[in-house]
């Protein structure tokens, strides 16, 4: 006899409570100590940087930092130097500074040294 499911009932997906670990982040270097949510977002992050399967492309970076730093700035509303920070950081993300081109220093000719010139002089003569 052929067994027939007749229904399935489904609770959703099982995500553990993230356990909090008190991490700090520097901006500027002023420490901001990060709430439980913050922390989640930056592990998140970290999380999806480090990933080979699917590494943030410019959009996701944009904006997920623009939500990350918004959070940030509403966990510390003393924290005036955010308000100067965040813009240009965003502005960075979406144009990033372009690094000159050196151009390549000319390598000095190597030094003959006092025997081969005494040998190029013999053969000279």
């Amino acid at each position: 006899m052929k067994h027939v499911m007749k229904s399935l009932k489904h609770n959703g997906i099982f995500v553990p409570i993230y356990d909090y670990k008190g991490f700090t982040i520097k901006i500027n270097g002023q420490t901001i100590k990060l709430t439980a949510k913050s922390e989640q977002m930056a592990v998140a992050w970290v999380r999806k940087t480090l990933s080979t399967v699917s590494p943030p492309d410019q959009v996701f970076k944009h904006n997920f930092m623009r939500e990350f730093l918004k959070e940030i700035k509403a966990e510390n509303p003393s924290a005036t130097f955010l308000n100067s920070f965040i813009p240009s950081y965003l502005h960075n993300i979406e144009h990033p500074p372009t690094l000159k081109a050196k151009k390549p220093k000319k390598k000095p000719s190597p030094k003959k040294s006092k025997n081969n010139r005494l040998k190029n002089a013999k053969s000279n003569d």
